[in-house]
């Protein structure tokens, strides 16, 4: 590992605890919503399932996510991007085409086999999940992504985009972050796009 790079996410994991607790509390807390910090900033996104709606703040700007069921597409904006995905699939099977922060945005999801394979913001993403356990591991943006969800308290803790991840999960699952990966994938510098190996 770069010594600079190791130093960078040494003083990072330092100082997530404190960003989580300076971070607001939830408005709306009889919607279901995550809550904390990633990417140095402060998250809160609201869930709103019956009105297919997802909406609050990420990666430091406004989240406004509208998920049209008829026409199976996914319109909004979030990251300072518009978001503008088609979605389809079969049982078991979930595939997401389009564009997401500024780049094209591609996403197959097996949820019996606990895959997810296809690429982002310039770069592969693909991860494997085990939603008992609450795992989601593999890479985006270049970097390794760790993530575990203890389902009793909903607390989802890890690291993307090489910084550390601390959130609050209230009335969803691990799923739903999948479904919905592109918001979390704020779009890199050039100099993150580097390769990481994977399947």
């Amino acid at each position: 590992m770069n010594p600079r790079l190791g130093l960078f996410l040494a003083l990072a994991l330092a100082l997530a605890p404190r960003l989580y607790a300076s971070c607001p509390e939830p408005e709306f807390k009889n919607l279901p919503y995550l809550s904390g910090s990633m990417n140095h900033s402060c998250v809160t996104l609201y869930f709103d399932k019956e009105a297919g709606r997802i909406w609050g703040h990420i990666n430091r700007s406004e989240a406004r996510i509208e998920i049209d069921p008829e026409n199976r597409a996914i319109r909004g904006s979030a990251n300072r991007s518009g978001v503008a995905l088609d979605y389809s699939g079969q049982p078991g099977l979930l595939y997401l085409t389009g564009s997401a922060n500024r780049a094209p945005y591609q996403l197959h999801i097996d949820w019996a086999n606990g895959t997810a394979r296809g690429f982002s913001n310039n770069a592969r993403l693909w991860f494997d999940f085990d939603p008992k356990k609450g795992t989601l591991e593999g890479a985006g943006n270049g970097s390794r992504i760790q993530l575990r969800l203890d389902r009793s308290s909903g607390e989802l803790r890890g690291a993307m985009n090489r910084i550390v991840t601390q959130l609050k999960l209230s009335g969803l699952e691990l799923s739903d972050l999948i479904e919905h990966f592109y918001l979390f994938l704020d779009y890199p510098s050039a100099s993150v796009l580097d390769s990481v190996e994977g399947p």
